[in-house]
């Protein structure tokens, strides 16, 4: 996973970096390694996902794009659905004034 992410780091800067304390997220050697890159691993509970509300608003959201575009057998329309996606991305936040995209592009 290590070289996954530094791949992502490489092309997209270092993020801020939040999980559930997954297994995969606190072995030492991964600790290690978003020390070495200057990265603050913060935890939100798995037993209270409110307490990370904006990983719940994006599930949410991606829930919202799956069901619009699923037709009543069942099947996803993809092309429909890749432009629900390429919307999200491109619409700005409230209170933030940034889409994801601009806050994933923005020179910090």
């Amino acid at each position: 996973m290590k070289s996954e992410c530094r791949i992502l780091f490489e092309n997209y800067g270092a993020p801020e970096f939040a999980s559930d304390g997954g297994p995969q997220f606190t072995s030492a050697e991964f600790h290690n390694f978003l020390k070495d890159w200057g990265i603050h691993h913060r935890l939100s509970s798995a037993g209270y996902p409110q307490s990370n509300g904006r990983a719940e608003l994006a599930v949410k959201a991606a829930k919202r794009i799956i069901r619009d575009n699923t037709s009543n057998n069942g099947s996803l329309d993809n092309n429909k659905a890749a432009g629900a996606i390429l919307q999200y991305r491109n619409t700005p936040i409230t209170g933030i004034d940034l889409s994801p995209a601009q806050i994933l592009f923005h020179p910090q």
